[in-house]
């Protein structure tokens, strides 16, 4: 959904954690293919949580971890007024500050059993999922010296882990991608750590029993099918998809697989991929023959496997497009170098936004359009590959940002607590649960 190669553009790359730079490289890289590929760069990037019964013609990636469920938005009620249009100037947000304008609700653990954790989402309001990766022999760097990481489950109430699976592989994998949902988690495995996998397991592991199950397994000895970096759960089935490079004959597309492994992966979308699930609401992204910048984009009915094109934005030949979408509450378009978001409301008020100042060289497109109570959220990608996210109130124009290097990463199912995660030199910072402001 955006191509972001953040460590390309510095003049002095920082020592990062292998894993954790793959991860972050790989997340903000999602839904590319090679030769003949789908192409997800500035020109679009623009995407709002809001894709039931929307009109996306556009997706973002950015380091989204976990960020392919995405929750269901709190539409604000919209009062009838007149046409008009506002501008907001990002750059005078005022920067929150932990522990202060910020309320921290936990600080996370770093470690299980010595071990690295980075968790990636929320499956209740008190409970976390991640994994759990032991530190790298720095003396011997290749996919020899990678440690077994494992998915792990964290209770937030009694501060305890649960190893999901402790088991060893042939070759050691790293774990990503983890979510679920009361009942199941899900996880892709993948051998080494290059940008584009063609050897990956997916497994799901059912709460109530304990039970380990291995989805599918793919390993292409071509090299040319890998993994799409976006697997996600809905209800008891787990959806991803692969790319190919260049593209093999009917091995690119949108797959989906029962949880209990009762079937094995069947394609549900030929050539798709950037799996993105609303609601009940899967939306993906095909290759476009006529624009190979712009990729057309289609929703999958998930009850009844309708699928649907998205239509194109009245916006899409504008100057410097990069990207669009509507809901039943609003409507949103990016365009022009550098990139600036226009933000039109049902009831016709127009808001107009200056570019964004994460002082990013890769052109830092506002994207993940998202409401969160009187809050509109808008996330915009720094060149340390962070999500800074922005608070803006429509009604009184006030302004607000996370602090500096810091990714919004996932939403508590009650849209009340974000998990933030924070940069650090050689790897991941300290991860912390914080409240959206009031």
């Amino acid at each position: 959904m955006n191509n972001h190669i953040i460590d390309a553009l510095r003049p002095e790359p920082p020592a990062i954690d292998p894993v954790w730079e793959a991860e972050t490289v790989r997340a903000i890289t999602e839904g590319r293919v090679g030769s003949g590929k789908l192409t997800t760069n500035r020109r679009g990037r623009l995407m709002g949580a809001g894709l039931v019964a929307a009109a996306v013609v556009a997706l973002i990636a950015g380091v989204a971890v976990a960020r392919h469920s995405l929750p269901p938005d709190h539409v604000r009620p919209a009062e009838p007024v007149k046409d008009k249009i506002q501008k907001i100037t990002p750059a005078k947000a005022e920067k929150l500050k932990l522990g202060d304008t910020l309320d921290v609700v936990a600080e996370l653990p770093k470690t299980y059993n010595g071990d690295g954790v980075l968790f990636s989402s929320f499956i209740a309001s008190n409970v976390l999922v991640g994994s759990a990766t032991p530190e790298l022999d720095e003396g011997a760097p290749g996919v020899e010296s990678l440690a077994q990481s494992h998915p792990v489950m964290y209770d937030l109430d009694t501060k305890k882990f649960t190893l999901l699976d402790d088991r060893d592989r042939p070759d050691p994998t790293q774990v990503v991608d983890v979510s679920g949902d009361g009942d199941t988690v899900v996880w892709a495995e993948l051998v080494g750590t290059s940008i584009g996998t063609s050897e990956f397991t997916i497994y799901s592991y059912d709460q109530r029993t304990g039970q380990v199950t291995t989805l599918g397994a793919f390993n292409d000895p071509d090299g040319q099918i890998v993994y799409g970096d976006d697997l996600a759960l809905a209800g008891d089935t787990a959806y991803f998809s692969t790319a190919a490079y260049p593209a093999k004959r009917g091995q690119q597309g949108v797959y989906a697989v029962p949880v209990d492994g009762s079937k094995t992966p069947r394609m549900i979308a030929k050539g798709g991929q950037g799996v993105r699930i609303s609601g009940e609401t899967l939306t993906y992204a095909m290759s476009n023959p006529k624009n190979k910048e712009q990729p057309r984009y289609f929703t999958y009915d998930l009850p009844t496997g309708m699928t649907m094109p998205v239509p194109v934005s009245a916006h899409a030949d504008d100057p410097g497009f990069c990207g669009a979408e509507v809901t039943k509450a609003w409507e949103t378009w990016c365009v022009g170098e550098p990139a600036t978001l226009t933000i039109k409301e049902a009831s016709g008020r127009t808001t107009e936004f200056d570019p964004f100042p994460v002082g990013s060289l890769t052109a830092p497109d506002p994207h993940d359009v998202i409401a969160l109570g009187r809050w509109t959220g808008i996330a915009a990608t720094t060149d340390d590959g962070q999500d800074r996210e922005f608070l803006v109130d429509l009604d009184t124009k006030e302004m607000k940002v996370f602090p500096d290097n810091t990714s919004f990463t996932s939403l508590s199912p009650d849209g009340s607590t974000v998990l933030i995660s924070s940069y650090a030199g050689k790897g991941p910072g300290p991860q912390r649960l914080v409240r959206i402001p009031d």
